[in-house]
């Protein structure tokens, strides 16, 4: 006989509050113009199915094994958020391109779960950097979108 898996109330509970993010973010694009509310709401949309998707195969204890056997999902979820809630802060101050990069290495590292070399954090940096300036350069440049240039780093204002 089959023994019915546990749900994963960490996974769960991660899924469902950025399910609530998302449902909020997809409300607030009502007040945005037709052109400037696509990202959002395609972010949104994405954010709020991928969520809820999360949320069910968390609810049904489809997840991971090995995240049901470890107690360590809880809190490597709530860094995850952590990061993001100090990285949305950040943006004002730090500006686009410092809090993204930071950002991201941090979240990288974190869902990594294990220890990494550092050669592979030194990796993570790199491909960081490239990738948060690529896209600094896509909304600023080709989008026309004004991001938090931040009072940090005052030489990344483009």
């Amino acid at each position: 006989m089959q023994s019915r898996r546990k749900s994963d109330a960490g996974a769960a509970l991660m899924a469902a509050l950025i399910a609530a993010v998302a449902a909020v973010m997809l409300w607030e694009t009502s007040e945005f113009s037709p052109f400037g509310s696509i990202f959002p709401r395609v972010a949104g949309g994405v954010l709020l199915l991928g969520s809820l998707f999360v949320l069910g195969r968390a609810l049904l204890g489809m997840g991971p094994e090995a995240a049901q056997r470890s107690s360590s999902g809880l809190l490597s979820s709530v860094a995850l958020m952590v990061v993001m809630l100090v990285w949305i802060l950040m943006l004002e101050v730090a500006g686009f391109t410092l809090a993204s990069w930071v950002g991201f290495v941090a979240l990288t590292l974190i869902a990594g779960g294990e220890r990494p070399s550092l050669r592979k954090a030194a990796l993570y940096a790199v491909v960081g950097l490239v990738l948060v300036l690529a896209l600094q350069l896509l909304f600023q440049q080709v989008l026309g979108v004004r991001l938090p240039a931040g009072e940090l780093l005052p030489a990344l204002k483009f």
